[in-house]
């Protein structure tokens, strides 16, 4: 048992390091990013943190009161709710409209309210450790209504001073560090972290676990990403906004599942249906979550009002259905395999799909389910994650997207390439690689201008996306450069698509009068031994050999 415990402490910390060497990493390989964003994403993501925000304060007090004896929980309700109106204001004065009704400039303005949102939730984050230790030494316990004070006081005040005074600038480009006031709340989540951290609860503690994890994406996105942004919306800057909402998302999950827990552990103390009934009972009439108790078949027994509200139906319609009536069809598969594995396991995590409400909405809804005790029934819980899981696909997908041509940019290839590279591996699927760019192409914007140009690089776009298949995948990956791959297509099937498109391309991009448009392209299939990077060296090379043997030629081999 002992090897057991040690072995999952020992993962734990783990998972600590992996977490933070992943956001060190994606710090150094894209700091010198491009990406620029704008006030419009600023506000929708800062509406996601305020909204998130809330439901932790919200669920925090609800565990708290559910259980009033964990006065962290109290801490992390009431500091979530400031940090919830914080994230509010902070969206609100900085979006396009009311950005000008204040006394200081957006570039000043955005920093600092954000910054009032940071150290307020890191110093009521370190507040609730200091409490802990002081508390094992002199038994006080805070009155509840203290740290409510405390928080009405402190957001209403942050709220009278960005409204009235006037803010000093935010970037010193001057310094290593653009932004170095933002040390000051990284400072307080390297205390509570460290807190947190040696208290040594995350060992047993699921949510303490979950807690610690979030400090360690607050610290490194404050003083890595957000310290050495240098300007408002760049890529530091926006990864900052997007890591908060990851450290509130995990801040949550460590609730909830504290919350499940909690009431499993309730389960098994009691041996009396009626005890375990009122347990339920008092969960199903509080939570703001959607709480279910299926049958084997998931036949729904037991649904609180909130899962009513959440699919549209009635509480008489769902006791006649299956959770597998509302799942999107493509889900049912995946649905079988994550009720096999909760009996299996006792509980499964973080299920995701997509659910059909009674209005033939489709709505993306993330789960837990435990196994009762009795091996008979699952209680499923359920929020709607629809919002935050698009804006983050928004997000996404503008990462991958090249501007101009709509077509994915390099990043993706990188992505996309070692998927294939993966599928050959393990399988041996084959796929193919086209390279092609414009001839002449620098003649042409010299001739005709970058506007031109640019209209040139959308037709052609255009043109090769009619050309292919839909499992082909299209890339910009340069000025006029261009990569097709082409899946489970060897190089003679290649080189035919290649020559169709260097066809279509000659006849179709007509931008210009009286000057025919032409590709040269390169072909190489994948082969024993290669890596992504001699794939793509060897079509480059037969790019290479098209142009300097006359150009608008498809070339797979040397002559």
């Amino acid at each position: 048992m002992s090897t057991m415990i040690e072995s999952t402490v020992k993962n734990k910390q783990v998972s600590f390091v992996i977490v933070g060497t992943i956001l060190v990493i994606l710090y150094t390989v894209f700091r010198n990013s491009s990406w620029h964003g704008g006030t419009q994403l600023h506000t929708v993501m800062e509406v996601s943190a305020t909204l998130l925000a809330l439901m932790i304060g919200i669920s925090g007090l609800i565990r708290f009161y559910a259980k009033s004896d964990e006065t962290l929980f109290l801490f992390i309700g009431a500091g979530f709710l400031g940090t919830g109106f914080l994230d509010g204001y902070h969206a609100i004065v900085t979006s396009e409209y009311f950005a000008s009704l204040y006394p200081s400039p957006p570039e000043s303005l955005i920093p600092w309210s954000w910054i009032a949102s940071r150290l307020y939730l890191s110093v009521f984050l370190f507040w609730a450790f200091m409490h802990w230790k002081t508390q094992r030494l002199n038994q006080r316990i805070l009155h509840p209504k203290l740290i409510y004070a405390i928080t009405i006081i402190s957001t209403v005040l942050s709220f009278l001073f960005f409204a009235f005074v006037p803010l000093p600038a935010a970037y010193y480009p001057e310094f290593i560090l653009s932004r170095p006031e933002e040390l000051l709340p990284a400072l307080f989540f390297a205390l509570a972290l460290y807190g947190f951290y040696s208290k040594g609860e995350w060992k047993n503690s699921k949510f303490e676990y979950w807690l610690v994890m979030a400090l360690i994406v607050s610290f490194i996105s404050q003083t890595l990403f957000m310290s050495f942004s240098e300007h408002l919306f760049d890529y530091e800057f926006d990864m900052a906004h997007l890591l908060k909402k990851a450290s509130y998302i995990t801040v949550l999950t460590g609730i909830y599942v504290s919350m499940l827990e909690s009431f499993q552990k309730e389960v098994f103390l009691t041996n009396e249906f009626k005890d375990q009934k009122d347990e339920l009972e008092s969960i199903f009439n509080t939570s703001l979550e959607g709480i279910a108790l299926l049958e084997m078949n998931t036949k729904f027994i037991k649904v609180n009002q909130r899962y009513c509200n959440l699919v549209g139906y009635t509480r008489e319609e769902m006791l006649q259905m299956h959770s597998y009536d509302l799942l999107d069809k493509e889900y049912l598969k995946k649905s079988d395999e994550v009720f096999d594995l909760a009996f299996k396991r006792g509980f499964y995590e973080n299920y995701e799909r997509y659910c059909i409400t009674k209005d033939g909405e489709r709505r993306r809804f993330r789960s837990s389910i435990a196994l009762m005790p009795d091996k008979k029934r699952f209680l499923m819980t359920t929020i709607d994650n629809t919002e935050l899981y698009n804006a983050f696909q928004t997000i996404k997908e503008q990462t991958y997207t090249d501007e101009l041509t709509q077509l994915h940019n390099r990043k993706a290839y990188n992505e996309k390439i070692d998927d294939l590279m993966a599928l050959y591996e393990r399988y041996g699927t084959t796929f193919s690689l086209i390279m092609f760019d414009i001839d002449f192409f620098k003649s042409i914007n010299d001739t005709y201008g970058h506007d031109i140009g640019d209209k040139v690089l959308i037709r052609l776009s255009s043109v090769v996306k009619s050309t292919t298949r839909a499992n082909d995948y299209i890339y910009r990956i340069g000025g006029e450069e261009f990569i097709v791959l082409l899946s489970a297509t060897n190089l003679e099937k290649a080189n035919i698509f290649a020559e169709k498109l260097r066809i279509n391309v000659e006849k179709n991009v007509d931008t210009l009068e009286n000057r025919v448009i032409t590709i040269s392209i390169g072909i190489s299939e994948i082969q024993e031994g290669d890596d992504a990077d001699s794939i793509f060296k060897r079509a480059d090379d037969f790019l290479y050999y098209s142009k300097k043997h006359g150009r608008n030629r498809v070339t797979y081999k040397f002559d």
